[in-house]
């Protein structure tokens, strides 16, 4: 990707937090809700594929970053295979939309290393309150958690995509 290219960082769920911009800028953010609570699988990702077809028609985007789902067996019976099948098909379908719409630099994250370079540690106690409260110190408005992990994870594709800009969010450089 090109330094200057603006990435879109997606947390893919049922409710979808996304953050976007270029690195160096302020991202723009939001979360959607891809379909009602108890929809189908199908229905949620309908709801992906016309949001995401939706954005990149208005939205010029140079890399996809999507956060990597986790294998259902590590995660200490906290997730369903049910869940697991729906977001690695959501995820799966994020990347067929994107090639598709043009988009072929296409990179997954894994949740610790993001976490890893936006909070400076991998595994903190209460991940969703910390990640939410350092996106508020860094001035960036989240109406939730999904939108919070996002640009999180933008804040990393910034800094491995832009390394002379992006390392700005970092704690270690007291990005702020």
């Amino acid at each position: 990707m090109r330094e200057n290219g603006a990435i879109l960082a997606l947390d893919i769920a049922t409710r979808t937090g996304w953050a976007y911009g270029k690195p160096g800028e302020l991202p723009l953010s939001g979360s959607e809700r891809l379909a009602p609570a108890g929809s189908s699988n199908g229905a949620v990702g309908r709801g992906l594929l016309r949001w995401l077809t939706d954005f990149t028609k208005v939205n010029a985007v140079a890399a996809l970053y999507i956060e990597a789902p986790m294998n259902p067996q590590i995660m200490g019976g906290k997730t369903t295979f049910g869940t697991a099948r729906m977001l690695i098909g959501l995820c799966f379908l994020a990347e067929t939309v994107a090639e598709a719409r043009g988009i072929y630099f296409i990179r997954e994250a894994n949740v610790q290393d993001v976490r890893k370079h936006f909070l400076g540690k991998a595994r903190p106690k209460d991940k969703k309150r910390e990640v939410m409260a350092r996106c508020k110190a860094l001035g960036w408005d989240h109406t939730d958690d999904n939108e919070a992990d996002a640009l999180a994870l933008w804040a990393y594709a910034c800094a491995v995509e832009a390394p002379r800009t992006g390392h700005a969010t970092a704690p270690l450089f007291g990005g702020a």
